[in-house]
């Protein structure tokens, strides 16, 4: 079971006896650096979602970035994310996101949805090519339903998880679970 240990800055595995924690990456002091999994650095790492490559992905709350743990190489790099609090999309570094919580994959593994916690928006990224966009949200901290995404908006939108059919993305945001229901290419 791999665990976010935010206050400690490092992502952690416990066994499956529940006896031991280890830790995959982080060397515990707050900051921001790709590398080596021993040496990397995270500042308050809060989602977790694996990707079927085997790559773990993590919400880096205040570097403002999402980042990836390449588990067969120990090598941390970001996947996305200029390290500004801000708002933008873009590819990959060029993207900005706002202390971004929650992190989910798709059911076919081609798309990361992160819950862009202080933009108040649900975003998207491309695994193949690191391309951010908005899947949801315009970013005023209020709770409107809407029939497009871009209409609706959010008050903190902390975790999301993709439905088992992946037509729906769940969305814990501010005392009420919320969704969002996806187009199906016909």
């Amino acid at each position: 079971m791999l665990v976010a240990d935010e206050d400690n800055h490092r992502i952690r595995v416990l066994s499956a006896d529940l006896q031991q924690v280890s830790t995959v990456a982080g060397d515990g002091e707050e900051g921001h650096q790709d590398g080596a999994a021993a040496q990397a650095r995270f500042n308050c790492p809060t989602g977790l979602a694996l990707l079927p490559d085997g790559r773990v992905l993590v919400t880096d709350q205040y570097n403002h970035r999402i980042r990836q743990i390449i588990i067969a190489t120990g090598v941390v790099t970001t996947l996305a994310g200029s390290g500004s609090y801000a708002f933008a999309d873009g590819m990959g570094n060029a993207a900005s996101f706002g202390n971004p919580c929650g992190v989910a994959v798709s059911t076919d593994g081609n798309v990361v949805i992160v819950a862009d916690t202080g933009n108040n928006r649900l975003r998207q990224i491309v695994v193949a090519t690191g391309a951010v966009t908005t899947l949801a949200g315009t970013g005023a901290n209020t709770h409107e339903d809407s029939t497009r995404g871009h209409s609706a908006s959010f008050d903190y939108p902390y975790r999301v998880v993709v439905s088992l059919d992946g037509t729906t993305v769940f969305v814990g945001d501010e005392h009420r679970i919320r969704q969002v229901v996806q187009a199906q290419a016909a």
